[in-house]
């Protein structure tokens, strides 16, 4: 028997000795060998939960310190409660969004498609979409001819900026710049 197992032998004898005080089991003679064979089973178990504890621990350890170099976002229950501790489904999500806005996506360097726009939220039609970025109206009309380029026109006042654009990489920084969310399976910005 493991040293681990054994430690937990005590309290296993006691769990198997309880059986024959079931209403079911207590007109029966207790046999201490049975006992015994049922508590190492029952100690075996007591360890590898245990160990699972401790395993469980150990992450929650990793996922609270990776959240603690993620900002308060990390930190922020959607319903806007700031909690003392991570809240660690936000984690994964948080991550996947910091390496795109570093460029880390694995097609940054591929060139902008009509079809790629669409799958990260944009409508590729001639009319420009329109984003609220702070407090005013920005309109994002891609044009993709030999200019690959992204028109940004201030609404509010009148100002236009043309960029050329360079990458998906280039688009992905660009729009976190500007506040603007890329959708990660095609749905509309």
């Amino acid at each position: 028997m493991t040293k681990e197992i054994e430690q937990w032998m005590p309290e296993a004898r006691q769990i198997a000795a309880q059986c024959w005080c079931d209403d079911e089991t207590s007109g029966r003679v207790m046999d201490p060998v049975l006992c015994e064979s049922v508590a190492r089973r029952i100690a075996a178990w007591m360890a590898t939960a245990a160990q699972e504890s401790r395993n469980a621990e150990f992450y929650r350890g990793l996922v609270d310190a990776c959240a603690s170099h993620l900002g308060p976002k990390a930190y922020t229950a959607d319903d806007g409660v700031v909690h003392q501790d991570p809240i660690r489904l936000k984690v994964p999500e948080l991550v996947a969004e910091l390496a795109r806005l570093r460029g880390e996506v694995g097609d940054d360097g591929e060139p902008v498609t009509e079809e790629w726009l669409r799958s990260v939220g944009f409508a590729t039609s001639p009319n420009p979409i329109y984003v609220r970025v702070n407090n005013g109206t920005l309109a994002v009309a891609f044009h993709l001819g030999n200019m690959r380029s992204v028109e940004l026109f201030d609404c509010d006042s009148h100002e236009m900026v043309n960029v050329k654009i360079k990458d998906r990489g280039h688009v992905r920084r660009l729009c976190a710049a500007l506040g603007i969310p890329l959708a990660t399976g095609g749905e509309g910005v």
